[in-house]
This record gives structure tokens, C-alpha cells and sequence, in this order.
């Protein structure tokens, strides 16, 4: 029998993306993307956040926005966690749209007693 092996060196590695740039998506030092209660510093969202609800695993700080794979602070920056966190994030943003229809129709049932 052969021998196999393989070396993988990630030297200096920094996301390059512009997601967060220009927003008030929080990034870590070194650029990665922090999302769901990563965002929390002593128990608090950050001042940003504007939703009762605490951000999902995946969401950003800005609601409705979702971050997976490597770009994400704390990923563990292999193909097959980003595969899993990308179909994680689509339920996600299921949810996340579900919520802004309940509300909606709590507001026009709302307007409509009025």
C-alpha cells in the first residue's frame, strides 16, 4: 500500500469580501463577519440591533441580513461546514421572512379597526 497525505497552510488568511463594509454589519479585527450571539457583549445585543427577538445563529447584525462559510467570525472554515451553514442560513431567512409577513398582516388588521 502507498502513502497519502496532504498539508493545508493557511498563512495569514483574511476574508476578502465587502460585505460590512459600508453597514452596520460588525466585523471582527480581522474581518470575519460576527453573527448570531457572537454579537452579544455581557448578555446585550449591540446597540445596532433593533429587534426584540435575539439575532438567529447565522443573522448579522443587521436583521435579515446572514453570513455563513468562512467569511463568518468562528467558522470553522472548511467546504462542508460552509455547505451546511449555507443551508442553515436559507432556513433562516425563511423564518426571518415569515416574521415580517406576521407582522404586516398584524399591522393591516390593525389599520383596518381603525
Amino acid at each position: 500500500m502507498g502513502r497519502f497525505g496532504v498539508a493545508l497552510c493557511l498563512h495569514r488568511w483574511r476574508p476578502k469580501h465587502r460585505l460590512g463594509k459600508r453597514d452596520a454589519i460588525i466585523r471582527d479585527p480581522s474581518g470575519y463577519l460576527v453573527t448570531g450571539s457572537d454579537l452579544f457583549s455581557e448578555g446585550r445585543p449591540p446597540a445596532c440591533w433593533t429587534l426584540e427577538r435575539q439575532p438567529f445563529f447565522l443573522e448579522t447584525s443587521v436583521p435579515g441580513s446572514f453570513a455563513a462559510g468562512d467569511v463568518r467570525h468562528n467558522s470553522v472554515k472548511r467546504v462542508a461546514s460552509a455547505v451546511g451553514e449555507g443551508a442553515m442560513a436559507v432556513t433562516f431567512v425563511h423564518r426571518y421572512l415569515e416574521q415580517l409577513r406576521s407582522q404586516r398582516k398584524l399591522i393591516g388588521a390593525v389599520d383596518r379597526r381603525l
